[in-house]
């Protein structure tokens, strides 16, 4: 990566400049133009008197001849340059823009006194530190997406890749928020442990040594779907196993996907819907006594955290909550819900012979970073507070 290289400016029109630094950019996309702790394309070397020799000192909206030469080339004192931060002279701020307080930088732009930034989870405030100095003072939460977790795990040989996904809405969430706002199942209950799981072991050499459930069923096994700032992976889990296996079933008779939001709104046992953790005992219950309709007639709306949608459909009329005046508005409901043993081959055979299983997760720190492979917990965010 280039991090030093200071290009020797011509004078040319501002829009010109523009398309040289968008050109510049699209082809050496990991170099930077902005040297470390300047405010491009002048450093600090270079402060003094610019827009104060001026007569007027500062021009009001875009005025390209309000320059002043500076090296080679030359800046702007009008109030167009701090749109963007780039050709102003070094002095526009203070004098222009009466900006005298403590001066921060970050990625080679210049903030002032009282600003703020964004650093993962964190915000970084500007304050005035030693003398007149500026330094960034940031909140200390420890932040769901952190580059040395994914770091560490993508350099060991754990059988599975990590990544950040810089950008989603995963960025900004403490790891805190993190737990509380997208795991949500509950340990299951007691009675879970008196059920006497199926054994299939002496029909495991039936097993093939290959098996994809793609090549077998296609479309009948439905995509991943996303939860979104939800607490409700466990209403996620239970109604795609569900309607994965009524299309298997029906031989793709029934390709309907059951709603995820029938489960959270209108299940009594679930008071705070995405904001407690749900029971998978009480998802089957409520889908065998109840039932519940496609996520055409009742779609998931309660991704925001902040949107809880209360229960809008009537069993006495049927009344769809969607838009769709022609969606589907029965009730599909389940069979009881079996246990199955923790042997390998019991959940290969089921898997196998009937369809996608359910399965509940202790979720570590790490597992949050997961991209690609077969997650296993790998121990490298040990040094992390226990939660």
């Amino acid at each position: 990566m280039v991090t030093d290289y200071k290009p020797k400016m011509a004078v040319l029109p501002r829009w010109l400049l523009a398309a040289v630094v968008v050109l510049v950019s699209i082809v050496a996309a990991t170099a930077t133009w902005i040297p470390e702790n300047s405010d491009f394309p002048y450093a600090d070397d270079v402060s003094g008197d610019y827009c104060r020799t001026r007569v007027p000192t500062c021009c009001t909206d875009r005025d390209d001849e309000c320059t002043v030469p500076i090296l080679d080339t030359v800046c702007y004192c009008d109030m167009f340059c701090s749109r963007d931060r780039t050709d102003c002279c070094p002095d526009f701020y203070e004098t222009c823009q009466g900006h005298t307080g403590a001066v921060c930088y970050d990625n080679g732009k210049k903030h002032f006194e009282g600003t703020t930034v964004k650093r993962g989870c964190n915000t970084c405030t500007c304050k005035r530190g030693r003398g007149d100095e500026g330094e960034w003072q940031c909140g200390e939460s420890i932040c769901l997406m952190r580059e040395d977790t994914a770091r560490d795990v993508n350099a060991g040989r754990y059988g599975w890749r990590a990544d950040t996904y810089s950008g989603s809405h995963f960025s900004p969430l403490t790891l805190d928020e993190g737990s509380s706002y997208m795991l949500g199942t509950k340990k299951p209950d007691k009675f879970i442990s008196t059920m006497v799981p199926i054994n299939y072991e002496d029909l495991a050499k039936q097993l093939p040594t290959n098996f994809d459930a793609r090549d077998k069923w296609g479309e009948w096994v439905g995509p991943i779907r996303n939860q979104e700032l939800c607490n409700a992976s466990w209403a996620f889990s239970t109604t795609a196993a569900a309607s994965d296996r009524l299309a298997i079933l029906s031989n793709g008779t029934e390709l309907e996907r059951l709603s995820a939001q029938q489960l959270l709104s209108c299940n009594r046992k679930n008071k705070n819907p995405c904001l407690d953790p749900g029971a998978l005992e009480n998802s089957w219950w409520f889908m065998r006594r109840t039932g519940t309709v496609p996520e055409t007639c009742y779609p998931f709306v309660s991704g925001n955290r902040e949107n809880v949608d209360k229960c809008r459909f009537r069993k006495s009329d049927g009344s769809c909550p969607s838009s769709d005046n022609f969606a589907n508005n029965r009730l599909y409901k389940m069979t009881p819900a079996y246990l199955l043993s923790n042997n390998t081959v019991d959940i290969q055979y089921e898997i196998f012979s009937n369809g996608p299983v359910q399965a509940a997760l202790l979720v570590k720190e790490d597992f949050y970073v997961y991209k690609s492979g077969v997650y296993k917990h790998t121990g490298v965010t040990s040094h992390l507070p226990a939660d």
